[in-house]
């Protein structure tokens, strides 16, 4: 059946993705020759880095596109970036920077999101994919109270960028030798705080509240698949299917 596509970096700078076309599995090698390196938020400026293979055609600015309304930067060769055989590696990198308020100049308020478009731009005006480089850190970045801009990749490697309501995101889990999933993430400012975690299953809607650890803006829900909490009586097995995890306030649905 269908699922996310899965990208894994090799030693020789490809990139190998598997995924699924209509009913058959789909495998790609791409060596792309310009990926976003970084993007950092500071002093009021969004500032992307892309780093380009020796020889390779540099795009000559990156789009940021939402709905009708579109924003462009050129990138302008960071000084010392030569990707000489002499430099510490073989790429050129340049930078394209970003008005911080004119990206969130129309954010709307609430639990909306506001997800844009970004795409790397040719010198004969096409766009083209802004896949990430290996090393890419995502991350998140505080706006007005409650909301964020959010910095991350989809399954296919790519930059996406959004913003949002402050919301919680998983980013480790392992499995104990108990057999016990632990889930660990980011939940930060008061937004964690009342909040209750609940496990629901995808058809039978059967839900179970989960001890929840929350402190300095992280949090951690472990799970014991052979031993899940009831409403009443003995812990019992999940049951087969999909579960998924939310957070949701203490006291939603509390009519007293």
């Amino acid at each position: 059946t269908a699922g996310h596509n899965q990208v894994r970096h090799l030693a020789d700078g490809s990139r190998l993705v598997v995924g699924f076309t209509k009913n058959a599995v789909s495998i790609t090698v791409q060596q792309p020759p310009v990926e976003v390196e970084s993007c950092t938020v500071a002093d009021g400026e969004l500032v992307l880095v892309a780093r380009a293979r020796s020889g390779a055609e540099v795009p000559t600015a990156v789009s940021v596109v939402e709905g009708d309304t579109g924003f462009d930067s050129p990138l302008t060769l960071l000084p010392g970036s030569s990707g000489s055989s002499g430099s510490a590696d073989a790429f050129r990198r340049y930078r394209a920077v970003f008005s911080l308020d004119r990206l969130t100049a129309d954010d709307p308020s609430g639990i909306k999101s506001r997800p844009f478009k970004v795409a790397l731009k040719g010198a004969d005006g096409q766009d083209r994919e802004a896949l990430l480089a290996e090393d890419f850190t995502t991350g998140r970045h505080g706006l007005a109270p409650g909301r964020e801009l959010s910095v991350h990749r989809d399954e296919r490697g790519r930059l996406m960028m959004a913003t949002r309501p402050v919301r919680p995101i998983v980013d480790a889990m392992t499995v104990t030798a108990a057999g016990e999933l632990v889930v660990e993430g980011t939940y930060p400012g008061q937004e964690a705080a009342r909040k209750k975690v609940i496990l629901r299953h995808g058809v039978r809607l059967e839900e179970k509240e989960l001890p929840v650890e929350i402190a300095d803006g992280r949090f951690t829900v472990r799970i014991e698949p052979e031993a899940a909490p009831q409403v009443s009586g003995p812990e019992l097995p999940l049951c087969p299917g999909r579960w998924y995890l939310f957070f949701r306030d203490v006291d939603a649905w509390d009519k007293s």
